[in-house]
């Protein structure tokens, strides 16, 4: 019985990178067979994005991609989350409240954004009211206790007062939040960018022993993959609207903060 535990524990960390190279697959097969469908429908209801002086694009662009992000972050992160759970023993790797209580509050944050982003995308929505509801979705995922409260030295700063890591956070969130959305206008650079960063965050995330959330880092890089393509294509150039870069930016700065609250309790 003790040689088999301590098969499982030396096995758990092969497992968790086969975890992530499987969620890394499944997000660019869903996006592969997904994305050409969304690109039909855009076309047919005519959803482009028009330029303007913000935008680096100079004909109408087709915009409705990044509808299949949430869906496909879900599809190929929970189920084999729930795999890695079965198949290492309780003393190693289990569910925890703490995990439910922070995925629960997350989700709902980032469902606001996916509801705005597709909103913005068809009839566009008043940027103060845009501002308060990433507030809204900031403020949850903060509620979920993912949250940085101590630089660990950076800066020659370490725990930070009460009364500054709330107000710390959620500037943060918002910052990178709007930092993806902001940097939609041009061609693949929000794909580009958010593509190295989710690889960097889930190698980190590996590292740190965040076997939760690693796959998710790996899901978005193998999403993004099949975008680049169409976005740095010039007879397939396609957008992924606000509706991609809102989730985006969500999940990015979920990964970003939560590493960084690790960090800080280790």
């Amino acid at each position: 019985m003790e040689l088999f535990e301590t098969g499982i524990i030396l096995m758990s960390p092969l497992l968790n990178m086969l975890i992530c190279a499987v969620s890394f697959v499944v997000a660019l097969m869903l996006e592969v067979i997904m994305l050409p469908r969304i690109l039909l429908i855009s076309k047919l209801k005519r959803l482009y994005d028009l330029p303007n002086a913000r935008k680096h694009h100079r004909s109408p662009t087709l915009r409705l991609t990044g509808v299949t992000f949430f869906p496909i972050l879900i599809l190929s992160f929970l189920p084999l989350v729930g795999m890695q759970a079965l198949l290492l023993n309780d003393s190693d790797f289990a569910y925890s409240s703490a995990f439910i209580f922070q995925f629960a509050f997350s989700l709902s944050g980032c469902l606001i954004l996916v509801l705005l982003g597709i909103k913005n995308d068809l009839v566009r929505v008043r940027y103060s009211h845009k501002f308060l509801l990433q507030i809204m979705a900031a403020c949850l995922l903060i509620a979920s206790g993912t949250y940085i409260d101590n630089f660990q030295g950076l800066l020659g700063i370490y725990a930070l007062p009460s009364f500054v890591v709330y107000p710390f956070n959620l500037l943060l969130i918002v910052y990178i939040i709007n930092a993806i959305n902001l940097i939609n206008g041009v061609d693949g650079l929000t794909a580009s960018l958010s593509c190295l960063a989710a690889g960097a965050l889930g190698v980190l995330l590996l590292i740190q022993e965040s076997y939760y959330y690693a796959p998710l880092a790996f899901a978005i890089v193998g999403m993004l993959i099949p975008l680049l393509f169409y976005s740095t294509s010039a007879r397939r150039k396609t957008f992924m609207g606000d509706t991609g870069s809102l989730t985006l930016g969500y999940t990015l700065a979920l990964l970003a903060v939560h590493y960084g609250s690790q960090e800080s309790t280790m």
